[in-house]
C-alpha cells in the first residue's frame, strides 16, 4: 500500500458579493466561455450551458465542461448581487501540467472579479479522491464490527 498517490483532484468554492447590476446583465454565455479560455482551462466543445432566469429571480447558471473537470456558476443578483462559483479540477496521475489547476484557478476567479468588480469570499477548498481516507474509513467499520460483536 506504499504506493497510494494522492490524485490531485480538489474542488473549491467562492461566494462573490455586492457585484455590480450592469456587469451582471451584460454576462453571456460567450463572455463565460472566453473567462475559461483566458483564464487557461480547456473548455470541452460544447460542453457548456447557460440559462437566463426570467419572471421571479432573473439570476443566470452557467456549468462547463472543462478538460480538467467542471466549472459552475449559479447568480442570485437579487439577494446581495451574489454569485456562487464551485471549480473541481483534477490532474490525471502521472501527468505534469504545464499550468497547474490551482493557477489556473486562481486566474480565473481574478478575472471575474474584475469582471463583476465584486467582493470575493473563499468558503472551502478541499483534496478529493483520497485512497487513504478510504482505508481509514474501512479500519474504522472493521473496528466498528468488532465492537458489535464483543
Amino acid at each position: 500500500m506504499n504506493d497510494i498517490r494522492h490524485t490531485g483532484s480538489s474542488d473549491s468554492a467562492w461566494d462573490f458579493f455586492e457585484c455590480d447590476t450592469a456587469a451582471l446583465a451584460a454576462t453571456t454565455h460567450k463572455s463565460l466561455n472566453k473567462d475559461v479560455r483566458d483564464a487557461g482551462f480547456t473548455l470541452v466543445k460544447g460542453k457548456s450551458h447557460f440559462y437566463l432566469f426570467q419572471g421571479g429571480g432573473e439570476g443566470i447558471s452557467y456549468t462547463a465542461i472543462i478538460m480538467e473537470s467542471h466549472i459552475a456558476i449559479h447568480t442570485n443578483p437579487e439577494n446581495h448581487k451574489l454569485i456562487e462559483v464551485t471549480i473541481h479540477t483534477c490532474n490525471m496521475v502521472g501527468v505534469v501540467a504545464a499550468v497547474p489547476p490551482e493557477v489556473k484557478k486562481e486566474k480565473l476567479l481574478r478575472i471575474w472579479e474584475r469582471r463583476f468588480k465584486a467582493r470575493v469570499l473563499p468558503l472551502v477548498s478541499r483534496e478529493r479522491g483520497r485512497i487513504e481516507t478510504l482505508h481509514e474509513y474501512e479500519r474504522f467499520q472493521i473496528l466498528a464490527d468488532y465492537a458489535k460483536v464483543a
